[in-house]
């Protein structure tokens, strides 16, 4: 006759007194009893699999016909009979577990028919005892010595023990990464505010006035994750991811886009402070800078930062504005002929016209004014590290008030923000809740802000939408500052403002 053999499966984890009681129990029935660990290897468990075998086996290592083996992703039927089982042995507390274990008997049994399953009642002190109840008590600290054998205790000491400092080397890790590794996103916080006579200075003379007129800056910062948590505690910090801080251009690519803005930015300024003081400026129109290429651009890979287009279909400008006017007249798909410098070297490139992501046809670049003033006044910029247009309405301020008005800012520390552009005319930037920020700590009185409408595609992106001026209005009341706001629109805006109130 052959030998009786079952098998007992679970997960064990952890093993209790009532799954030790029905194993001794089993063995006195069969002549041969392995007891299956069956587990999830994709999913972490309460104990690891193998504290788990080490445990079963210890607790079971004075029944000599009981084998513990482990088995995953496998059916108990197909292990059984690798095994040459014919009883599996499942445990009853109650009549939920039997209507629980019946489905699985009659799967089995359509599965592998010369299988028997047998049914062992818990005894009535093992009834109400579970491994999720035994994991539920921990987790609350509790004693749990009544409801599993020795082993156990022992291993989740040992266990205890030993991830201590694991978890005191993964926090280790994860504190290094925190404050090391940089994240594809960027956060914004209040910059600095600065006397502008750091870094202009006008037909060769320091500006000794009293007071100061202040240039803003957002500061900016590749973010770590310790940065993220920051911005999330803390106001008028915000976070940008990459591709809507850089366009998709890398830090050194960035860094040089915003350079050239100031440029043009200085060149502009130049013109309208000296223009508006009444002195003699040319301004050359050389072309404009490309600053990104879309990837759909058929002048992908052709045309690169810092080239300078300076023509289109042969056709020379007198503006960027008259250039992207005669690009979005252009039907979809026409050919179209770009000249531009590249390293000194004039060029010449054909590609076709596509459609924008505004919805209108072009060819694909971010560009700005590449521009040459002349004057017979020297005026001399220190701008090295300092990116951006928005600047341009202050230093124009800055100029006409050295030429044309010394006295014009009376002792006062005025700060304010926007681009200015050959026409006068003051434009929109971002981050001007921390311009506030920055001016206020400053001590600034007086705060210049651009006062445009928002534009109807603004308003789709984000019917949310602020101008500059009620954003910055807003920062000031949180903020609880007596610096006054000043709308303006145009460079005279801010000169007329200083003019009426003293």
């Amino acid at each position: 006759m052959s030998d009786k053999i079952g098998l007992f499966t679970g997960s064990f984890d952890p093993m209790t007194n009532g799954h030790m009681d029905l194993i001794e129990r089993a063995s006195k029935i069969f002549d041969k009893l392995y007891v299956g660990i069956f587990y999830n290897p994709h999913k972490n468990g309460f104990l690891p699999i193998e504290s788990r075998l080490e445990t079963v086996e210890k607790a079971v290592a004075h029944l000599n016909n009981v084998q513990v083996i482990a088995s995953h992703d496998e059916l108990v039927v197909d292990v059984a009979r690798k095994l040459g089982v014919h009883v599996l042995v499942r445990g009853l507390r109650n009549a939920a577990d039997l209507q629980y274990e019946a489905s699985f008997d009659f799967y089995n049994h359509q599965l592998a028919g010369e299988i028997e399953t047998v049914y062992l009642h818990s005894r009535p002190e093992h009834v109400y005892i579970s491994s999720s109840a035994v994991r539920e008590l921990l987790k609350f600290e509790q004693d749990i010595s009544k409801y599993v054998p020795n082993v156990v205790l022992e291993e989740l000491k040992h266990e205890e023990k030993t991830r201590w400092p694991i978890y005191l080397i993964i926090g280790l890790i994860i504190t290094f990464i925190a404050f090391t590794v940089p994240l594809p996103y960027y956060i914004e916080v209040p910059g600095t505010s600065e006397d502008i006579r750091k870094v202009l200075q006008v037909n060769n003379q320091p500006d000794q006035e009293e007071g100061s007129y202040q240039f803003v800056t957002v500061g900016v910062k590749h973010a770590r994750l310790v940065d993220l948590v920051y911005a999330w505690l803390t106001p008028f910090t915000d976070i940008r991811s990459a591709k809507e801080m850089t366009g998709g251009s890398s830090d050194a690519e960035f860094m040089r886009i915003n350079q050239f803005y100031m440029e043009t930015s200085q060149n502009m300024a130049k013109y309208q402070g000296l223009k508006t003081a009444g002195k003699e400026i040319e301004l050359k129109y050389l072309g404009v800078y490309v600053l990104t290429v879309t990837d759909n651009s058929t002048f992908k890979g052709i045309l690169n930062i810092a080239d300078t287009v300076t023509a289109v279909n042969d056709k020379t400008f007198e503006s960027s504005k008259e250039m992207v006017d005669y690009v979005n007249s252009q039907t979809l798909g026409d050919k179209v002929k770009v000249t531009y410098q590249e390293d000194g070297k004039v060029k010449t490139a054909e590609g076709k016209i596509i459609t924008l992501e505004n919805g209108k046809n072009g060819i694909g670049i971010g560009l700005i004014d590449r521009t040459e003033v002349s004057s017979d006044v020297p005026i001399k910029f220190s701008t090295a590290g300092i990116g951006g247009p928005s600047a341009g309405m202050m230093f124009s301020l800055s100029i006409y008030t050295q030429i044309a008005d010394p006295t014009l800012r009376n002792g006062r520390i005025i700060a304010g923000t926007g681009s200015i552009d050959r026409d006068g005319n003051v434009g929109d930037i971002g981050g001007i809740d921390k311009k506030v920020v920055a001016a206020s700590k400053k001590g600034a009185t007086v705060f210049f802000a651009p006062n445009n409408p928002v534009t109807e595609e603004a308003k789709k992106a984000n019917p949310n939408a602020k101008s500059n001026y009620d954003t910055a209005v807003e920062a000031a009341e949180m903020i609880k500052t007596d610096m006054k706001i000043v709308p303006v629109k145009t460079l005279q805006d801010a000169i007329d403002y200083l003019k009426n109130n003293p």
